[in-house]
């Protein structure tokens, strides 16, 4: 499992076993389902099924950033956090890494990123843009993200932030 994760952050991991003494590093690597026998070819079918959907689930809207020295970054929109941006560059944080973007001003970015996934993206104060899908709770503080930073919410925006963050959660059903 280890050696497929360095390898592979996208391949589920199925593991069949009469023992549960390895349950926790099978945690550790992500394995999707954990199947100690005797199994049933239910439980099999079921675990095989879950794996097909998730690898044959359509990959998220693709932006391209454009980094220094002619770099260029082809990053699912869906998998940005937040963007910050500074005075030359905006920085785009991922559940993988951070990227610069240099070519986009503030605003082209967010009109971008609205327009393959609208109403997912927000900008709660000047200078940041988070994705609605990875924040996990909107405070007084500010929105906290899945990866536990937070973002700051301008002053005397917390109901609006707060309220557009409810009706996008209501749109998308949960």
């Amino acid at each position: 499992g280890r050696e497929i994760r360095k390898r592979d952050d996208k391949t589920e991991i199925i593991y069949l076993t009469s023992s549960d003494e390895f349950h926790g590093e099978a945690y550790g690597v992500k394995a999707m389902r954990y199947l100690h026998k005797p199994f049933t070819d239910a439980d099999f079918n079921e675990a095989m099924d879950s794996a097909v959907k998730i690898l044959h689930a359509p990959s998220g809207k693709k932006i391209q950033l454009f980094g220094e020295n002619g770099a260029i970054h082809g990053v699912e929109a869906n998998k940005i956090l937040y963007v910050e941006s500074f005075r030359t560059y905006r920085m785009i944080h991922t559940f993988s890494g951070a990227y610069k973007d240099i070519k986009r001003s503030f605003g082209v970015l967010l009109e971008d990123l609205c327009k393959l996934y609208p109403d997912r993206f927000l900008s709660p104060v000047r200078g940041y843009i988070v994705n609605f899908d990875n924040v996990t709770s909107v405070t007084m503080e500010g929105l906290t993200m899945k990866n536990g930073d937070t973002v700051p919410i301008k002053a005397g925006g917390f109901r609006k932030i707060r309220d557009a963050y409810m009706d996008y959660l209501f749109q998308k059903g949960v």
